[in-house]
């Protein structure tokens, strides 16, 4: 007969991962990665949403950190983003935005995917955003636009 499971009054985590492997073949593409994030009291599910959202955005190189390290396949986050996006290889789904960020920070994703450089980025999105009449909306949330 086994014990009965034991209730713990410590918070479970939100998010816990714990050893986790993934293999394809012999080839061990994730080995014994292990974290967890703490569970919010209030707003919990929108909370942990928007942290993940965020920390997804930093690894893939679209915002940057604003401290700590990150290093993705011996490449530093902050540092050679563009060899990060090689290793991982980000593909944004075609045809979406997200609609929490701005009009100008969606394009300038997208840009940074394709490893525009900065100067040539600035100056590729002000001529889409005039090249479609949506200069005065650059700043707008994408959520908050019409489709036309």
């Amino acid at each position: 007969m086994t014990a009965p499971a034991t209730i713990s009054s410590e918070p479970q985590p939100a998010i816990a991962v714990r050893n986790i492997v993934k293999r394809y073949g012999s080839f061990e593409a994730v080995k014994g990665v292990s974290f967890s994030s703490p569970r919010e009291k209030s707003s919990a599910c929108s909370a942990q949403r928007r942290r993940q959202k965020h920390l997804i955005r930093m690894m893939t190189t679209l915002v940057p950190i604003t401290s700590g390290t990150a290093v993705v396949a011996g490449h530093d986050v902050a540092k050679d983003s563009d060899a990060v996006r090689r290793m991982i290889g980000v593909i944004p789904q075609a045809l979406t935005s997200d609609p929490d960020l701005t009009v100008e920070e969606n394009l300038s994703i997208y840009a940074k995917l394709y490893s525009v450089p900065k100067a040539e980025r600035e100056k590729n999105i002000l001529e889409v955003l005039e090249a479609v009449d949506l200069v005065k909306w650059r700043g707008a949330q994408t959520k908050t636009l019409r489709a036309a």
